[in-house]
């Protein structure tokens, strides 16, 4: 697979999610991505199509709730 670097909005597109949602996979380590210049804290981030199909592939932590008896 090829290792290319992707923007945000690229990879939201790739993925067919939000930019609000990548961010938060972002931070939460879903998706693996890097600052274009990591000594700038507002610079954009990069990524791969091959980070992109593994945030896909991990799996969901999921709570279980009750309906409320």
């Amino acid at each position: 697979m090829e290792s290319h670097s992707l923007t945000l909005d690229e990879a939201c597109a790739f993925l067919k999610i939000s930019r609000p949602t990548a961010t938060n996979w972002i931070r939460t380590g879903r998706l693996q991505a890097t600052r274009k210049d990591p000594s700038k804290p507002k610079s954009p981030y990069l990524t791969t199509r091959q980070a992109c199909v593994a945030a896909l592939q991990s799996p969901l932590h999921t709570v279980q709730v009750s309906a409320g008896d």
